[in-house]
């Protein structure tokens, strides 16, 4: 009879976590990007003018440009709290160049339907990189739900005529 028993409050038991488990509330974020496409942004005006190629020069300055962002998750403050980290890779998909943590405080703001519509990084080519096919991947970051997401997309440096 003992070993009935033993079942039998396991069984109950195993029933109460599953009970438990399917009554509790999660708040599931779906962390995308709608869109990303290589830009160029003009400082004076702040005018941002999407490009029809990936084709830079060594020296270019290239921007990936993130569209529709989310959805995140706001704190119990109302506040999204967003991080990203940027990696280029070379031809050899050797990283020659990674930052983390470029938002940092700026990072933490209040959405509308906690959709950020507009992300982007730059990153400054240097003259004498090799011509080829580079990636650039920026890791985007909900640090309320712990959650990233990243796009990769690839553009090409052309050898500068001198």
């Amino acid at each position: 009879m003992k070993s009935k028993f033993k079942i039998s409050k396991l069984f109950i038991l195993l029933g109460i976590i599953l009970l438990i488990a399917c009554n509790s509330k999660t708040e599931k974020t779906n962390l995308e990007i709608e869109n990303s496409v290589f830009t160029t942004i003009n400082y004076d005006g702040d005018a941002i003018e999407f490009k029809d190629s990936a084709l830079y020069f060594p020296g270019d300055v290239i921007t990936l440009y993130l569209i529709n962002v989310g959805k995140f998750k706001d704190s119990k403050d109302g506040y999204s709290n967003i991080e990203m980290d940027v990696e280029i890779k070379n031809p050899k998909k050797e990283i020659i160049y990674s930052e983390k943590s470029l938002v940092e405080k700026e990072g933490k703001i209040k959405l509308t339907n906690n959709i950020a519509g507009n992300l982007y990084a730059n990153w400054e080519s240097v003259r004498g990189l090799n011509a080829g096919e580079y990636s650039f991947t920026i890791i985007v970051h909900d640090k309320n739900a712990k959650t990233k997401t990243e796009t990769t997309k690839y553009f090409y440096l052309k050898e500068q005529m001198e």
